[in-house]
């Protein structure tokens, strides 16, 4: 194999002479030259397997029917595409440089091997199954859940600094760890979690988040269309602001300042807790808004001020710094 040169389109490095097509199973082993896929190639293949000592350089796109397997001591680097409609398994050295991975078609997928997976765009794509994270991997780019269910499994983490979509009829089901720069769920996009998230900036809400985990953000934002059903934990360093429908029984922190503009608040047995050290407001336009317990605990020295008024259930308790009512609120 290689007999010639690098091109992967060229039929004279492959054996028998011809070039892989879209069943075939693919091994890149024993070769006089590294295979290269060139920027205008779309290569095809059935499952790749990249074998211990050889490299493949993808500038082009790579399309494959089911499996991509990198063997401890091979390469699989370049700034092309991958797509692959089974598992990915990298025991030995992905680079990713701007690259995508997207899994598509109707089988189950996974994504693992013994070696980091350090991906630049990593996109889920299948139709009603699930590609589930069965090892710690990195995005650094874009993560997108565009149809099927993405599934992060316990104990197993998706770390990086990207932004993080959430497309209809795409779902991400978060039972580890996900910490990422953004999180924005499109609308009838849908976010099931009972693991953590850690998010940098800020969540756009537009879709369905639900579950009994806990999220950090800098900023937490939901429009009309969104809704959120919170058993766990929202930790928002800055404000908190939404028309859509907020529920469930966990609790909510808030840095800054709170607003809801139109939409519902299902207190239940929920708490609002307003931290943090700078001054802050609650506005709630609708007056009929009514909160289970409230509390303040800011920084000595912080207000918290109220616009519109709001009723609270249960108890409100003063912890830290001032609460602040003016006069006709």
């Amino acid at each position: 194999m290689g007999c010639s040169d690098t091109d992967w389109s060229n039929a004279d490095n492959w054996y028998p002479r011809e070039i892989p097509q879209t069943r075939d199973v693919v091994y890149i082993d024993g070769l006089n030259n590294d295979p290269s896929i060139g920027s205008s190639i779309i290569a095809f293949g059935g499952s790749l397997h990249i074998e211990a000592g050889e490299t493949l350089t993808n500038q082009g796109k790579y399309s494959g029917y089911s499996d991509i397997i990198i063997a401890n001591g091979a390469t699989a680097s370049g700034n092309g595409d991958y797509a692959l409609g089974r598992n990915w398994e990298n025991n030995g050295s992905f680079v990713a440089g701007s690259s995508r991975v997207t899994f598509n078609g109707p089988a189950v997928a996974t994504i693992g091997g013994s070696s980091s997976n350090d991906f630049y765009e990593l996109v889920s794509n299948k139709l009603s199954s699930t590609v589930s994270v069965q090892e710690d991997c990195s995005v650094s780019e874009e993560l997108l859940a565009k149809q099927g269910e993405l599934n992060i499994l316990n104990g197993k983490e998706i770390s990086g600094d990207a932004l993080v979509l959430v497309q209809a009829p795409g779902s991400l089901s978060n039972n580890g760890t996900l910490s990422c720069d953004s999180l924005s769920i499109q609308n009838n996009g849908v976010l099931n979690y009972s693991g953590d998230i850690d998010v940098d900036g800020g969540i756009l809400n537009k879709g369905s988040m639900q579950g009994n985990g806990s999220y950090e953000c800098g900023r937490f934002s939901m429009e009309s269309t969104g809704s959120i059903t919170l058993d766990g934990v929202l930790d928002v360093e800055g404000d908190i602001r939404s028309s859509g429908s907020l529920g469930g029984g966990g609790t909510y922190y808030c840095g800054e300042s709170w607003v809801i503009l139109g939409g519902s608040f299902a207190s239940n047995t929920s708490k609002v807790v307003m931290d943090g050290s700078t001054y802050a407001y609650v506005y709630f336009y609708d007056s009929d808004i009514g909160l289970y317990d409230f509390e303040i605990d800011k920084s000595a020295g912080s207000v918290v001020e109220v616009f519109g008024g709001f009723e609270v259930l249960n108890e409100t308790l003063i912890k830290g710094g001032t609460l602040f009512i003016p006069s006709g609120n």
